[in-house]
């Protein structure tokens, strides 16, 4: 009797410690949930309270020193490049600096970082291509990419759009980097 007693104990203590477990793990936030929690968090200590944010995407996994794709690259690029393009038409190629003004200040910095940021992205698949050598060698997971799209008004009162990506860490808890990329309406 005090055998089947202890086995039916032993039995009900190992159902309730797994359902427990399946409890705790079932109930646990995923990482890419919490990735676009914290980026979201992130952008509204980045900018103004009167954001409106109109787009985020589904968070993607990186790998190596890249999270940005050549694809991706390509279309940034691109962006870039009719937002300049755009800013030149708008200044008749920069002949009516008389009447520049902090709208156009504020758009040339938007401008001058997004490049900046993207040479520098450039710089880090080129460190990654350097290595060939491990071309073979399957890259380490290294984080999450979230990208939030958004309207808002600049401090001067300009409305504009922008795209700003977060690159988060393993854990989807700490932004590492971050930047904004100028959209065009």
């Amino acid at each position: 009797m005090i055998k089947f007693g202890m086995k039916y104990m032993v039995i009900s203590l190992v159902s309730v410690f797994c359902c427990s477990l399946i409890l705790f793990f079932s109930c646990s936030e995923s990482p890419d949930k919490r990735a676009t929690k914290v980026a979201e968090k992130a952008l509204y200590s980045l900018t103004s309270d009167s954001i409106k944010i109109t787009k985020i995407s589904k968070p993607e996994m990186f790998y190596g020193l890249n999270f940005i794709t050549p694809k991706e690259k390509d279309e940034l690029s691109k962006r870039l490049l009719k937002y300049t393009n755009q800013f030149f038409e708008e200044t008749d190629y920069f002949q009516d600096v008389d009447e520049f003004d902090a709208e156009m200040s504020e758009k040339v910095n938007r401008q001058v970082d997004a490049m900046n940021t993207l040479r520098l992205l450039c710089a880090y698949g080129e460190i990654d291509d350097l290595n060939k050598k491990h071309e073979n060698v399957e890259k380490p997971f290294n984080g999450w990419k979230v990208k939030i799209t958004f309207e808002t008004k600049s401090p001067k009162g300009s409305p504009y759009r922008s795209e700003y990506w977060f690159i988060l860490d393993k854990k989807a808890e700490i932004v590492v980097k971050s930047f904004e990329i100028p959209l065009l309406y």
